[in-house]
């Protein structure tokens, strides 16, 4: 899969988001922090903040699904975007 904007085409990281299962991905993401960072420390923290990540997204799933969404958490040119009507 492939993503249309010329820019996210060519992201690497959002490839392996769309394609990898959410195990991969948090060890893909603790790996590349822990590079950049160096360290063990800074490798916990980064795992610790992706799993929060994962964990705040499931959330945010759940809530989509049940219905508790609330449109102020969306940007207002994007809601503008998704509720006008297809041209005739």
């Amino acid at each position: 899969m492939q993503a249309a904007h010329p820019a996210l085409a060519q992201s690497k990281d959002l490839q392996n988001f769309l394609e990898a299962s959410e195990e991969d991905f948090s060890i893909e993401v603790a790996r590349a922090n822990h590079e950049s960072a160096g360290g063990a420390n800074a490798a916990k923290k980064t795992l610790t903040s992706t799993l929060q990540k994962l964990k705040d997204l499931g959330q945010q799933t759940q809530n989509l699904v049940s219905g508790k969404h609330t449109d102020e958490e969306e940007d207002p040119e994007y809601l503008k975007v998704c509720t006008t009507p297809p041209p005739p």
